[in-house]
């Protein structure tokens, strides 16, 4: 929180940061917006920067968007910046999301549902469970 006192801190960033200490994992579904992180998730994630409430965190990183390259890839560089406990089998990039999930949320493609229900079980594998 760089050059900001305790004091100064917002208390809904002093409750983001005690609810990510707190949890025994992460788990983080994002779009790519302009090929980037979209501006809150990447606020957020920067307000955790001077603490070390992510340091060994398992957690798991889903981006869904027409391409996400550069999002999901901006997401893991920020995550192991601030210590997140990370591995190939918690992360997944789903491209072209919109002809893979139904407007009601559904997942519609075979690859893409059996990729999170991977994902899901690896990540569950971390936490323990």
């Amino acid at each position: 929180m760089s050059g900001i006192s305790d004091a100064e801190t917002p208390e809904i960033v002093k409750t983001f940061l005690k609810e990510v200490e707190k949890a025994d994992g992460i788990l983080i579904c994002s779009p790519e917006y302009v090929f980037s992180i979209p501006g809150v998730l990447k606020n957020a994630l920067e307000w955790a920067v001077s603490s070390v409430v992510f340091t060994d965190k398992p957690v798991a990183l889903i981006t869904a968007a027409s391409v996400g390259e550069k999002a999901h890839e901006s997401l893991l560089l920020v995550l192991k910046t601030i210590g997140a406990k990370l591995s190939e089998n918690t992360n997944l990039l789903i491209s072209g999301v919109k002809g893979k999930v139904s407007v009601d949320g559904e997942i519609t493609d075979p690859q893409s549902k059996q990729s999170v229900q991977n994902l899901m079980s690896n990540f569950l594998s971390l936490l323990g469970n």
